[in-house]
């Protein structure tokens, strides 16, 4: 069986407002249409909450309110094809880590997405705590995702070096203040995964900066 672990969508009206090419593809519909042609079977479905980037929290909680009814609707529609996580802002208190447990325990959900940073918080500082506390209680994964924004990037917007070094780079910053600060040694049992870090890769290896002939 081919499982896709990394696959977004987004409820319908804010999907219409991302197109590519007069179409996009974060709608469930677009999503397992792609999946077939491919041959892929199942796949989990999460939202990557980059719309929150300049929301304040009470408009962040509304829009995670949201997603997770949605989500709970088409988990259930497609349930032989996908699992989808609930999104949250691990630092947001506790109108979310309730908000998480309700999209667990009510919904059904299977998982949960955060982003590797959020308006210059990082999920290893103390007011993440009751988060990790909280999923570590449900048992459930975590998929830290790179921002919309990652750190630099006001640096880095040409040559879509955002994309290729500052989101990964925010990423492994966050994940590296996570080992450091002790999180995984007080939750050893957490089921964590990392996407985006080999996301610069081909832009780093290809072509060459270094060679026989370069001089530095």
């Amino acid at each position: 069986m081919i499982i896709d672990w990394h696959a977004h969508v987004y409820p319908p009206e804010l999907a219409r407002e991302r197109r590519w090419g007069g179409t996009t593809p974060l709608t469930i519909e677009n999503l397992l249409e792609a999946h077939e042609r491919a041959g892929i079977e199942r796949c989990v479905v999460s939202n990557t909450i980059h719309y929150l980037k300049d929301k304040t929290n009470e408009e962040s909680l509304a829009f995670l309110q949201r997603w997770n009814e949605y989500a709970a609707k088409i988990q259930q529609k497609y349930k032989d094809r996908i699992l989808v996580f609930t999104s949250t802002l691990p630092c947001g208190g506790a109108p979310f880590t309730k908000e998480l447990e309700r999209a667990i325990v009510e919904y059904g959900l299977r998982g949960v997405l955060i982003n590797s940073s959020h308006q210059r918080a990082y999920p290893d500082d103390d007011e993440a705590k009751p988060f990790f506390e909280m999923i570590a209680g449900l048992a459930i994964p975590v998929m830290m995702h790179a921002p919309s924004v990652g750190y630099g990037e006001e640096r880095m917007r040409d040559y879509r070096l955002a994309s290729s070094v500052g989101r990964p780079f925010d990423e492994c910053l966050s994940i590296a203040r996570l080992i450091v600060r002790g999180v995984f040694e007080r939750h050893p049992g957490i089921k964590f995964v990392g996407c985006h870090l080999g996301g610069g890769t081909s832009s780093a290896i290809w072509p060459p900066v270094w060679g026989p002939t370069s001089r530095c």
